[in-house]
């Protein structure tokens, strides 16, 4: 009864999501119209409102993306393609796609490989479902954007360790106390808050990263004081 019931729901969240995509795709095409010819829009003081309506979209946009993951979340981790891989190249590629947007945020976003493990120049081999693990890095790395204020850094880092590799996101955010660092990885976790609701998020994303490194065979953590950033740090075996 249990499981027709979740199954119940994840059909219902499924259906409605998809429904809802379609509006909210067109919404997505108009306002970024509008933003691009912003500077045309007569009277000037209705500028500010499209910027509103520009802004609302894309949260909107965001919150229905998550609201479609958790319709299948518990199916993240049941078909895992596993091929070995260049961490340091697949590291390099997930920090390069948020360049963009840590320009926007005028943040600072950087990667470093260290091969101190390694043979000079040799890649850093590892069995991983190349796409899942990029989406648990992109979640940390949006995790990471949303919390760290303009003029901010935020450091990505690649070690190799004897048994395996481990990867590092640093920020210069306000931190997260340790009541909430406890329970920070659950779905819906209790301590969810309104601001990372009005970043257009629906706090999934720790949670779905957290099922992905464990569905690899590795651990995730985090490690932070209020006031002085907040790093997640993840490890991935050598070997499946």
């Amino acid at each position: 009864l249990v499981r027709e019931s979740q199954e119940a729901k994840q059909h219902f969240l499924g259906t409605l999501s998809h429904e809802v995509k379609t509006p909210v795709t067109s919404l997505t095409m108009a306002t970024r119209l509008l933003k691009k010819m912003i500077e045309q829009v007569e009277p000037v003081n209705l500028r500010p409102l499209i910027m509103t309506c520009v802004e609302d979209v894309d949260r909107l946009r965001g919150l229905l993306e998550d609201l479609l993951t958790v319709s299948r979340f518990d199916t993240l981790t049941q078909r895992m393609e596993f091929q070995t891989v260049d961490m340091g190249k697949l590291l390099r590629h997930s920090v390069q796609s948020f360049q963009h947007e840590a320009r926007e945020r005028e943040l600072e976003l950087v990667c470093k490989i260290n091969r101190e493990g390694a043979a000079v120049g040799k890649p850093v081999m590892v069995p991983v479902d190349a796409t899942k693990i990029s989406w648990a890095i992109s979640n940390l790395l949006i995790n990471a954007l949303r919390h760290t204020p303009p003029k901010g850094k935020i450091e990505v880092e690649l070690d190799i360790e004897e048994e395996g590799v481990l990867v590092r996101v640093r920020d210069t955010g306000p931190g997260i106390d340790r009541k909430r660092q406890s329970r920070i990885f659950e779905k819906f976790n209790p301590h969810y808050d309104l601001r990372v609701a009005r970043s257009g998020s629906a706090g999934v994303g720790l949670a779905i990263a957290r099922e992905l490194v464990v569905a690899h065979g590795g651990k995730i953590w985090v490690s932070s004081e209020p006031g002085q950033g907040a790093e997640f740090g993840f490890t991935l075996p050598h070997k499946k």
